[in-house]
């Protein structure tokens, strides 16, 4: 028994002691978004007082982002931050062609025209009748209610709640967890917020020396 428990321990210590994930070596610009009771002010204040990060304003500068949440929520704030470019295709390429030309009609045989006297123009068409008042207010009407109901519809829902205590590193253009932790704030403090802030940066840049 006392053999496996030592093997356990061993496991753990090594575990412990792992170098940092080459991604997360490779991060020197961090944005952090909005978190709950503006932690991200205090972290933002305690990573760069450490020299741990490079704190950016602009996100597309940053190499990572921090967030207290995860899950469809963040990926349409990412969808936000960082537009998929549009994939240009070959059936999208269309080239205007030039009308034809129009050949002018001969006269007819026999009736020349006159030396002198230019041709009649040819007769204008007829613009479409102007809609009347109330065909013009049934007709905003209808845009007016189509319009809401696609408002409306267009409101996404969703059921996302950010786990308290829990913070991500997050590579914005992978997706990929870097780096991870749960750190708990007793309460909503100034003086314990800016320490939990101190204690996370701490870790993470414990967790970059590790070797």
């Amino acid at each position: 028994m006392k053999p496996t428990i030592v093997l356990l321990f061993s496991s753990l210590a090594v575990a412990l002691a792992a170098p940092p994930k080459t991604e997360l070596l490779q991060v020197h610009k961090v944005y952090l978004l909005p978190m709950t009771n503006a932690m991200e002010q205090y972290l933002a204040n305690r990573l760069t007082g450490l020299g741990v990060f490079q704190v950016v304003t602009d996100p597309k500068k940053a190499d990572a982002i921090f967030t207290d949440g995860i899950g469809a929520s963040f990926e349409s704030r990412l969808a936000e931050l960082f537009p998929p470019k549009p994939v240009k295709r070959a059936s999208d390429e269309t080239t205007e062609e030039p009308a034809p030309a129009v050949a002018a009609q001969p006269p007819a045989a026999g009736n020349p025209p006159a030396v002198g006297v230019p041709l009649a123009p040819p007769q204008a068409q007829t613009a479409p009748a102007a809609p009347t008042k109330v065909e013009a207010r049934e007709t905003e009407k209808q845009d007016e209610t189509a319009g809401g109901l696609g408002q409306a519809r267009s409101v996404p829902v969703t059921a996302f709640h950010r786990a308290k205590g829990t913070l991500f590193l997050v590579d914005p253009r992978s997706g990929l967890v870097l780096w991870s932790i749960y750190a708990q704030p007793k309460d909503a403090s100034p003086v314990e917020m800016d320490r939990m802030a101190a204690y996370i940066a701490g870790r993470i840049r414990q967790d970059l020396k590790s070797h």
